[in-house]
């Protein structure tokens, strides 16, 4: 199962990214200071630069065609921005908010995972089943590691990818028919090698992990629900059913909390991670595709599946408190 959406001229075709050490979708990230949201504008082909605090867009920074995909470092000094359909990640300098270098790596980058460090990024290749790793001191592509059959058309490969906060083990969301269908594979990056494959349910695509360690929580799109993954054992230990066709999941930073972008009917879930159970479910008005959370936990941004909305939720009541509308500018 894989998604096909027109808006206007521009055509989006299964890629429904995840990224980050915490594996928020890869179109909206915030830093580690909470001071900071990026946001992939697929139609207006730039990565906006948002104050948290007023809610109001710094700039704009131009990426060329199609971002969908974004990831700030730990540093909050780098954004790394996917450019779809083309061989191309763009490394933004946060002091300026400009283009200081592009990255050439697989065609179709779709989801980054950076290191703790901040010396290596992650990229995951929706269309090439490929996974990437980037020297992010040098800005330059170092090795490649294949998934399986590599031109697998669109939606088959790759789209979510997460790091353990060891930085020992990769996981990456996989749909190859010809490899590892509806499962999670586990990376060593250290040797570049699957360490293992994990099945869960249909159609996965976004995974986030738990602050510990010890749990990956999976979006199956197809299946309507989120696998619990035990890290320890790569073995699923839970199924929890949320709203349609989820796709993003981020984890809350007290690890009480897991929130789940619903794309099909245009709702969060919201996980206890005690009881595995929906706990509370929030309203947004079209197509939630991305989601990062506010390192404080005290709000949670998510973006439309183009770019040009991001609804502000307040953690603590479950409530849209602001809703900004990145293409004209305004905050309501």
């Amino acid at each position: 199962m894989w998604t096909k959406v027109r808006y206007g001229s521009l055509l989006l075709i299964g890629l429904q990214l995840t990224a980050g050490a915490s594996a928020a979708r890869a179109q909206v990230a915030v830093n580690s200071t909470g001071t900071r949201a990026y946001v992939a504008e697929a139609k207006r082909n730039t990565v906006s630069v948002i104050d948290t605090t007023t809610n109001e867009i710094i700039t704009r920074v131009p990426v060329g065609s199609i971002p969908l995909g974004v990831a700030v470092n730990q540093a909050g000094t780098r954004v790394y921005a996917a450019k779809a359909y083309s061989n191309d990640v763009l490394v933004i300098d946060t002091a300026a908010n400009t283009v200081v270098a592009t990255v050439h790596v697989e065609y179709g980058p779709s989801g980054f995972a950076v290191h703790p460090s901040g010396e290596r990024v992650y990229v995951v290749h929706i269309l090439r089943n490929t996974l990437s790793v980037i020297d992010a001191v040098r800005n330059t592509a170092i090795a490649k590691l294949m998934l399986g059959k590599q031109d697998v058309g669109p939606g088959a490969g790759p789209s979510g990818i997460a790091i353990n906060p060891a930085a020992t083990r990769l996981y990456i969301t996989n749909n190859n028919p010809f490899g590892a269908l509806n499962s999670v594979v586990v990376i060593d990056p250290a040797a570049l090698a699957v360490a293992a494959v994990v099945r869960v349910g249909e159609d996965p695509v976004g995974l986030t992990m738990h602050r510990d360690g010890t749990r990956l929580y999976v979006t199956n799109r197809g299946g309507h629900n989120v696998s619990v993954i035990d890290t320890g054992r790569n073995a699923v230990t839970a199924t929890i059913p949320v709203g349609h066709q989820p796709s993003a999941v981020v984890v809350h930073p007290d690890g009480t909390r897991v929130f789940v972008a619903n794309y099909g009917d245009n709702t969060v879930s919201i996980i206890d991670t005690s009881s595995n159970a929906v706990t509370a479910t929030v309203e947004v008005s079209q197509r939630p595709g991305g989601m990062a959370v506010h390192p404080a936990g005290t709000k949670l941004y998510v973006s439309d599946l183009f770019g040009t909305t991001l609804w502000v939720i307040n953690t603590a009541t479950n409530a849209v408190t602001a809703t900004i509308n990145l293409g004209s500018g305004q905050t309501k």
